[in-house]
């Protein structure tokens, strides 16, 4: 189920982080409630040169994506989940630097490429 869907069965924020968090593959990124992905977005480019997805429709300025093009490793996708937790915090967005890659590090250790 993608984040589209879910809004449009009216969940509430804390729901949707909920179900996003959840979910086994997940790309897109849900910002702080109040908090705008847009500025995220272009601080990622101009200052880290990681070039990240915009939400569309109903996810507009919640969501933001990281995309791969179905060629992407681990460690490739350490590097955008580092620029992405710095462009939020940039953005004055509060992120424990190093929590993203800390969760994803232990998950990849759990659960082996190939298994």
């Amino acid at each position: 189920m993608d984040l589209i869907n879910l809004k449009q069965k009216k969940m509430t924020h804390e729901e949707m982080l909920d179900e996003a968090q959840n979910r086994e593959k997940m790309n897109e990124v849900v910002v702080p409630e109040g908090a705008d992905a847009v500025p995220v977005i272009s601080t990622a480019f101009n200052t880290y040169n990681l070039a990240l997805g915009a939400g569309l429709a109903k996810v507009a300025g919640k969501v933001f994506r990281i995309g791969h093009l179905g060629d992407l490793n681990e460690l490739m996708l350490c590097s955008a989940i580092a620029g992405s937790e710095m462009a939020m915090m940039s953005n004055g967005i509060k992120v424990e630097l190093g929590s993203g890659i800390a969760a994803a590090s232990k998950y990849w250790l759990d659960n082996p490429s190939g298994a």
